[in-house]
């Protein structure tokens, strides 16, 4: 739930087809079920759907609103005992949400474009959603369960930060979340000024972080995917990840022992690696699966 109407999402909406609709279904089912990032799930969904270039984009602003109205959606989903429904169900019903309460005629968009992902039993209770019930039905409940349902928090997340920081300030933390930040380091510490040279000759704005030499952080349009960047040149990293190797570094001696307990993608590990190449480092995870990504470096 989203305070007015998106300019972005609505005009994304306007090129809703049966194939942008499936190419988003399938970048959230992958992000739910491989627990990765939206650009790296938008990518995989583009390989099976093949999309014109104005479909691309309205394919990519319809995911990412989806997964900002996530919270809403898995709450209605769990009001009508459809949390446990077959994974692409839920997936299509979270891509349908943002589209019926905010884009102009959505409800009949969303129904020409379903193909057979979305339910009519789903479809019948978007009919009867509105962004008024779903304010009515958060005044009604627990403080932590209104911030999870309304800023597409996790519960638990959602019922620490409201018991650690009180309701009003756990709400301006849940706000401060819809801004994007984009953060991008040297894959290598040694190569932050051919980092910044390329990304300059790209048109790129960076800025290299006062803290972190070889990070910077790039002025990306919210509703467009991150550039693509040589991954022997610039790796995506958010600055609190980066800041956990930085301190491991210096804790670290030049040969001793790191274990990653949650370790998949593995860039801090990687990055650790970079800082202090003579250690030895443990890299494990509770996903097998997310831990092969670790091969690619």
């Amino acid at each position: 739930m989203r305070a007015g109407a998106s300019t972005s999402l609505a005009e994304a909406a306007e090129s809703l087809t049966p194939r942008v609709f499936r190419a988003v279904v399938y970048t959230l089912e992958f992000i739910e079920r491989r627990r990765t990032t939206l650009d790296y799930a938008f990518k995989q969904a583009l390989q099976r759907v093949e999309l014109g270039g104005e479909e691309v984009r309205a394919s990519y602003v319809l995911a990412r609103h989806a997964l900002l109205g996530i919270g809403a959606s898995k709450y209605l989903l769990q009001l009508h005992n459809l949390e446990k429904a077959p994974l692409r169900r839920r997936a299509a019903f979270y891509a349908a949400l943002p589209l019926v309460l905010q884009a102009p005629e959505g409800l009949g968009r969303v129904a020409s474009a379903r193909g057979g992902l979305l339910t009519n039993r789903m479809l019948g209770i978007l009919r009867k959603v509105s962004e008024d019930s779903l304010e009515r039905t958060a005044e009604g409940l627990r403080a932590h369960e209104a911030l999870s349902l309304k800023y597409s928090i996790p519960p638990l997340l959602a019922h620490r930060l409201v018991g650690l920081l009180g309701e009003k300030e756990a709400v301006k933390v849940a706000r401060s979340l819809y801004r994007r930040f984009v953060w991008i380091r040297a894959a290598t510490p040694g190569r932050s000024d051919e980092l910044e040279q390329y990304l300059r000759a790209r048109g790129l704005k960076a800025r290299r972080d006062p803290e972190v030499d070889y990070l910077f952080e790039l002025d990306v349009p919210e509703d467009e995917p991150l550039p693509e960047i040589p991954p022997s040149l610039g790796v995506y990293q958010d600055k609190a990840s980066v800041l956990v190797a930085e301190v491991l570094a210096e804790k670290v001696e030049e040969e001793g022992f790191v274990v990653d307990a949650a370790a998949a993608p593995c860039l801090k590990t990687q990055l650790l690696a970079a800082l202090r190449g003579g250690a030895m480092i443990l890299a494990i995870d509770i996903s097998s699966r997310r831990l092969a990504s670790c091969r690619e470096f």
